[in-house]
């Protein structure tokens, strides 16, 4: 009994903390689409076309797990947090008056 309370306020700690770690499963369907360039555990890196695209995309107004969806990704594989993270460095890069987005979605 004493071990089982113990994985579960584990458990409630890494939520809690907002991690949210990839499967082997989920890596590997990420690590099949083209607009992923990197993919482990705990972080995900996207192509510069995947970068320019969101980009695009967002700007004209569509929702970023519609984007997401539209460019073969789960949105719930990736988290609400990893999803709001791309839209607020893709308005932080255009706010900042940078085209290419060139230090753009290192997600850790």
């Amino acid at each position: 009994m004493g071990s089982f309370f113990v994985i579960l306020i584990n458990i409630r700690y890494e939520v809690n903390m907002g991690k949210h770690y990839f499967s082997e499963e989920q890596q590997q369907k990420l690590r099949n689409n083209p607009l992923i360039k990197k993919i482990s555990e705990k972080a995900i890196t996207y192509t510069q076309e995947f970068k320019e695209r969101f980009s695009e995309e967002y700007k004209s107004g569509k929702l970023p797990s519609e984007i997401l969806r539209g460019m073969g990704i789960d949105p719930r594989i990736l988290g609400k947090s990893r999803v709001s993270n791309i839209s607020s460095r893709v308005k932080a890069n255009d706010w900042m008056g940078y085209t290419k987005l060139d230090r753009f979605l290192k997600v850790i």
